[in-house]
């Protein structure tokens, strides 16, 4: 029995030396012509959206920076913002008629409006996804706010690509979207179409040097090229790990910092991170039903709590107020409703004709004298 083992490792040492012996090679496999081609192992993953939970309780679709661009930037085709911008093969994106107020300065702003804040002035951002609360810095950037305020207010003129008109009267951005969404970078509106087609028809000339760009939050214009953009900057939120999502801090990137060679900071809108509308707005995808970037209205107001609104066809007295002009606030009504208190008024008066019926005098003639009162104010 033992020789016949014997004879059965030789046996198998033999087979071994004519198959030419086996080793391992650390090259891999090569792969054939017909084999389909795989994903790298090593590959870093790309990473995906995720959906976080925040102090308050709100859950948000957290969309971290990624390579795929068409995730993030507006689509290349004519797409108006506002229906209204809508003309195909009409459209006419420079102005054929020279600008009505090239000068446009914080002087004319405060002529219009006299209560007008020099150190800070409030702006409210009214948003699909919330409401950004701001302040601009007149005494820092005069030429910045002054083209922001004036677009928002309607008081500076800009360019009509379909009625091919200036328009003063109409603030700019009400009813417009941030075209353009870069998380941990800055959401940028201000063009009248995703493709940044047209903007407001004149060319920014800002040569002041602004704030430092230094934290999230800011506003921020371009010095130079086609007036009306504008942008809030974000940040990357950064977290001990992954499980404590909210216990991060907000991180202002190299990137952003370098915007100060061409851009000007005149504002800011405070920015907490994660759970704050501009962070949510950088990372939100768009809707096929609707548009989470859109801003319904954008308005500065006054040390007496009431939006600023230039209306050309208001009375002289009324041209620099404020007050109660713009359609969307419910300041308006506030300042309309105490006219109806002069009928009140004149309501006993048909009570004295009424009293002496004995006269023979019929109480129905007078009954209009109200009515001409309500028609002479």
């Amino acid at each position: 029995m033992r020789g016949f083992a014997n004879g059965c490792w030789v046996l198998v040492a033999l087979v071994g030396l004519a198959a030419g012996g086996c080793k391992k090679s650390s090259a891999p496999p090569e792969r054939t012509a017909d084999e389909p081609e795989g994903e790298d192992v090593g590959a870093a993953p790309q990473p995906r959206g995720r959906t976080t939970a925040v102090v308050d309780g709100t859950v948000y679709n957290i969309l971290e920076p990624t390579h795929d661009a068409s995730l993030l930037e507006p689509p290349k085709d004519l797409s108006p913002v506002r229906v209204e911008f809508a003309c195909p093969g009409k459209e006419e994106f420079e102005p054929t008629m020279p600008d009505p107020q090239p000068g446009f300065s914080i002087e004319d702003l405060r002529r219009l409006f006299p209560d007008l804040q020099d150190e800070q002035v409030p702006v409210e951002i009214n948003t699909e996804s919330g409401k950004i609360e701001c302040e601009v810095w007149p005494q820092v950037a005069p030429q910045a706010v002054a083209q922001f305020l004036g677009l928002a207010t309607g008081a500076r003129p800009w360019w009509h690509p379909c009625r091919h008109e200036w328009v003063v009267g109409e603030p700019y951005y009400d009813g417009s979207t941030f075209y353009s969404v870069q998380p941990a970078f800055k959401i940028e509106s201000g063009c009248l179409y995703r493709g940044c087609e047209a903007s407001a028809g004149f060319d920014a000339a800002i040569t002041e040097p602004g704030a430092p760009i230094d934290k999230p939050g800011l506003l921020v214009l371009p010095r130079r090229g086609p007036a009306g953009t504008f942008a809030i900057l974000d940040c990357a939120w950064r977290v001990p790990e992954p499980t404590k999502m909210t216990e991060g801090t907000c991180e202002f990137g190299a990137e952003a910092r370098a915007l100060g060679r061409d851009w000007v900071a005149f504002g800011v809108c405070p920015h907490s991170g994660i759970g704050h509308a501009v962070y949510r707005l950088a990372r939100l995808l768009r809707d096929r039903q609707a548009d989470p970037h859109a801003i319904h209205w954008l308005r500065p107001f006054s040390p007496a709590n009431e939006y600023y609104r230039y209306r050309p066809d208001a009375p002289a007295a009324d041209a620099g107020t404020p007050a109660a002009t713009a359609t969307p606030e419910p300041a308006a009504p506030a300042t309309a409703t105490p006219e109806p208190a002069a009928p009140a008024t004149a309501t006993p008066e048909p009570a004295a004709p009424a009293a002496p019926p004995a006269g023979g005098a019929p109480p129905g003639p007078a009954e209009p004298a109200p009515a001409a009162a309500l028609a002479s104010p």
